[in-house]
């Protein structure tokens, strides 16, 4: 572990949007892959701390002037709300907040080192944490999808089906339009817990069981 504080961004979000993470967070590094580099080379406040994950990410810690020591209350996300009623707001979490919801999802059996899970989640909803950092800390499997086929429900149903997914996330009305498929019941086959929030449930959605 170190000091440093991960605030995840997406290359979906518009530029005025990401400028706000930016002028909040006041980052030392940036790291984005090749492929969404240009889209955020657009702020100016990045071009001193953006850096290439595949060419030129720093071989040693002491780049970022990081330590190996953290505390139950150092910082360890900033998770920006999606500011649908006004400016975007950081919310602070700490090492004992992760923590303790890591352990809740262990004594709630909310997953277990013998689940796969589908990360299709955007990283600017706090769910991704929960399919990639709950998920490998616990000894479980991720799944990652493309960034060009995590929202068609066909391509999510074949990853399903493909991969023995166990455990899903889905915000109700994805949710709905998965169960709308035809093959739906057959891909979905190996789904032994979703989680789905974000907005109200519809009363017609029914879980194959």
């Amino acid at each position: 572990m170190s000091d440093a504080i991960y605030c995840p961004v997406s290359s979906e979000e518009p530029a005025g949007k990401i400028d706000i993470y930016i002028d909040e967070c006041q980052p030392k590094a940036f790291f984005v892959h090749p492929q969404t580099i240009n889209h955020y080379k657009r702020s100016i406040n990045l071009s001193e701390c953006i850096y290439d994950i595949m060419l030129t990410l720093p071989q040693k810690k002491e780049a970022l002037q990081l330590s190996n020591k953290s505390a139950a209350q150092s910082l360890a996300v900033i998770q920006f709300t999606s500011g649908s009623t006004g400016r975007p707001k950081g919310v602070a979490l700490s090492h004992g907040n992760i923590l303790s919801h890591l352990d809740s999802v262990i004594d709630g059996e909310y997953l277990s080192k013998n689940d796969t899970v589908l990360q299709r989640t955007s990283v600017t909803f706090d769910a991704h944490l929960v399919e990639i950092i709950h998920t490998l800390c616990i000894g479980a499997c991720t799944v990652l999808m493309p960034a060009v086929t995590y929202r068609d429900p066909i391509s999510v149903l074949n990853t399903i089906k493909n991969n023995q997914v166990s455990f899903l996330f889905a915000v109700p009305t994805f949710l709905a339009t998965l169960l709308e498929q035809p093959t739906a019941k057959i891909k979905l086959a190996t789904i032994q817990r979703v989680h789905s929030g974000g907005n109200a449930c519809f009363t017609e959605i029914k879980l194959f069981r």
